[in-house]
C-alpha cells in the first residue's frame, strides 16, 4: 500500500500452519521523522485494496454527524447540508467500508470513504480507526445511503450499514410533496 507525506505500509498474505495470515508492515514510523509519523495520524481515503492516501487536511464539520447507533434510522436534511457517517473499522483486516449505490439527485457522496487510524504511543499493530463517508444534501427527496463492512478481494457480501435520508427544502419543511 501507498501512503502519501513520506510513510509506506507493506501488505502481504501468506500461510502459516495451513492459516491464511494478512501480513502487514509499516515503514517509516517507528523512529522516523515526524512528518512520516503525522501522516498515519491523518485522515486516509481508502481507493481500492492495494492503497490508502493520508492527508493531513482536515474536512469542515459536517451539519450531521451519526455513528452505527443510527443503523436504520430516517436522517433528515435540508438543501445544502453535509453528513458524515462515521462507523469503526480495520483496515489491516483487509475489511473496509464501502459506498453502495445512493440516489445522487437527493445526496451526492463528497469523494471517497476515509479511514483515520487511532493513533497510540508507542505505535500499536494492527489497531482499528474510524472510515467516514460524507454527503451533501443536493435535492429534496428520499433516498437511502448504504456502506458494507467489506473484504474487497472477497465476493461473499459484507455487514450493510444503511440510513434513510428525508432531504427538505427548509428546515420544518416536507421532503415529499403530495
Amino acid at each position: 500500500m501507498r501512503i502519501s507525506n513520506g510513510a509506506s505500509i507493506g501488505l502481504g498474505i501468506g500461510l502459516a500452519a495451513g492459516a491464511l495470515v494478512l501480513i502487514v508492515g509499516v515503514g517509516g514510523v517507528a523512529g522516523a521523522a515526524p512528518a512520516a509519523q503525522a501522516a498515519l495520524a491523518g485522515p486516509a481515503s481508502v481507493l481500492g485494496a492495494d492503497s490508502i492516501d493520508v492527508s493531513t487536511d482536515s474536512p469542515a464539520p459536517a451539519d450531521v454527524t451519526i455513528g452505527s447507533d443510527r443503523d436504520g434510522d430516517t436522517i433528515p436534511l435540508t438543501l445544502g447540508q453535509t453528513l458524515a457517517v462515521n462507523l469503526a473499522g480495520n483496515a489491516t483486516t483487509g475489511f473496509v467500508w464501502k459506498q453502495q449505490g445512493v440516489d445522487q439527485t437527493i445526496v451526492h457522496p463528497d469523494g471517497d470513504v476515509t479511514y483515520t487510524p487511532t493513533v497510540y504511543d508507542p505505535p500499536r499493530p494492527g489497531t482499528g480507526g474510524v472510515f467516514t463517508a460524507r454527503f451533501t444534501a443536493v435535492g429534496t427527496g428520499e433516498a437511502v445511503v448504504r456502506l458494507d463492512y467489506v473484504r474487497p478481494f472477497e465476493s461473499h457480501p459484507g455487514r450493510p450499514f444503511f440510513v434513510h435520508v428525508v432531504v427538505a427544502s427548509a428546515p420544518g419543511s416536507s421532503a415529499v410533496s403530495s
